[in-house]
């Protein structure tokens, strides 16, 4: 019987922020994902993470192997999860959430805009 670790359902981002201060690694598997935050704000508290291609954030965020890890579906979960607790991505973490702000969406989409607009 685990008892480190929680599956825990959907929480107000109060929480979520709360959850991730108390833990080492984040798991997220999910079957759909219009983009998955949880991933970011994972980032941001410097764990490690592990995803899979379900969900946007992991495409976009996570570089395999590099700054997390990412399950794809021919992939052994048991294997991915293992290889999560053995390996250490806190300081490639924190800079990929860095890199990854609200201002630089922002900034990002307004330089879209301006050249759509030209």
């Amino acid at each position: 019987k685990l008892t480190n670790v929680h599956l825990l359902p959907f929480a107000p981002k109060h929480l979520v922020f709360e959850y991730l201060s108390h833990s080492d690694n984040a798991v997220y598997i999910s079957n759909y994902d219009i983009y998955g935050h949880v991933i970011n704000e994972a980032l941001a508290h410097g764990l490690n993470v592990l995803t899979n291609t379900k969900m946007v954030a992991a495409i976009d965020l996570i570089r395999d192997g590099q700054n997390g890890l990412i399950a794809y579906p021919e992939d052994d979960l048991v294997s991915r999860i293992l290889l999560l607790l053995a390996t250490d991505f806190f300081n490639e973490a924190i800079a990929t959430a860095k890199e990854n702000t609200i201002e630089e969406s922002v900034r990002v989409h307004l330089d879209i805009l301006e050249k759509i607009c030209e």
